[in-house]
């Protein structure tokens, strides 16, 4: 890996660590939730058109358009909506939390989409992460955190949402 390929990693982990803050200011101004999910994949399918573009990868296979539409719509648009929507109801860190529920969702919907085996050590994993995440969103606020039903649904949806990019990676990585 190059020293480009280094600054690009933190590029991206110092972008990702800003949604919560920003879409906090957001919401304090009053745009809501769901614009905010909005701007951003607008925002996000712009700069990634144009990466296409500038590399002439923009072809699709006409069987792979519904697939891509259905990605578009779950992998993308409801998990935007659902982690805002969580950051909105419980804030930045019980969303953040919530969504990296998203190696439990692979694991299950791997075994149903994707014909895997849930090995020993995978449903360890699958235990430990469920254990893990339901300790660290319960013990925030020394114990007096009163944690809404909305925001903890809409933060595990957005780790369901996030998941589906790995089922759907792995169906587009497949064809040839």
């Amino acid at each position: 890996m190059t020293l480009k390929g280094y600054g690009f990693i933190l590029a991206a982990a110092g972008l990702w660590g800003l949604i919560g803050p920003i879409s906090k200011f957001a919401f304090q101004e009053g745009v809501t939730p769901l614009e905010v999910a909005f701007w951003r994949a607008i925002l996000a399918w712009a700069l990634f058109a144009a990466h296409a573009v500038l590399r002439r990868q923009v072809r699709m296979a006409r069987r792979d358009i519904p697939v891509a539409l259905l990605f578009g719509i779950t992998g993308v648009t409801c998990f935007y909506g659902f982690y805002l929507l969580s950051i909105q109801g419980g804030g930045a860190a019980l969303a953040a939390v919530l969504l990296y529920t998203a190696p439990a969702w692979v694991a299950v919907l791997s075994r149903f989409f994707l014909k895997e085996t849930l090995t020993p050590v995978k449903l360890t994993a699958l235990f430990l992460t469920l254990t893990g995440v339901t300790t660290v969103s319960l013990s925030g606020a020394g114990g007096n955190l009163s944690l809404g039903l909305r925001p903890v649904i809409f933060g595990l949806l957005s780790g369901f949402c996030y998941a589906l990019y790995y089922i759907f990676g792995k169906y587009f990585s497949s064809c040839k």
